[in-house]
């Protein structure tokens, strides 16, 4: 029975579902994060903003790939395209919020760098399922 129970949890974790849950609670936070006022903040070096952009909707992408991949993986090529365009619509909408909010700005190259972190975790994720033998994205 334990191992029963194991197995489950196992196979829920590594669901496509599991993994939509995961990117809707992500876009959720991020749209938290994006209705808080400007908070003052010092960068370390220059263009870190844009590197927490890649790397917050990196995360989003490669949730957003792993819950597509199962269904089309004959085209993998085609997710990382879908993923990609999800991503630019969701890094639209939230910076046309941000106009919105006191403090925030919208800016072409935070959407940029939303989408090129979308772009390039689910062209990795897609280069390991494709490239590494015997690899599976979990």
């Amino acid at each position: 029975m334990n191992g029963c129970i194991n197995n489950s949890v196992k196979n829920l974790l590594v669901s496509p579902k599991f993994s939509f849950l995961l990117a809707a609670l992500w876009m959720i936070f991020l749209y938290i994060m994006s209705s808080l006022p400007k908070l003052a903040r010092y960068d370390t070096f220059y263009g870190q903003d844009k590197i927490e952009h890649v790397i917050a909707f990196g995360v989003l992408g490669f949730l957003l790939f792993r819950g597509f991949y199962p269904s089309i993986c004959k085209k993998g090529s085609l997710v990382v395209l879908l993923v990609t365009l999800i991503i630019a619509a969701y890094g639209a909408l939230d910076e046309f919020h941000q106009m919105f909010v006191p403090g925030r700005t919208a800016s072409l190259a935070d959407l940029a760098a939303d989408i090129t972190g979308g772009l390039l975790a689910s062209s990795i994720a897609y280069l390991l399922v494709h490239h590494c033998p015997g690899r599976r994205i979990r």
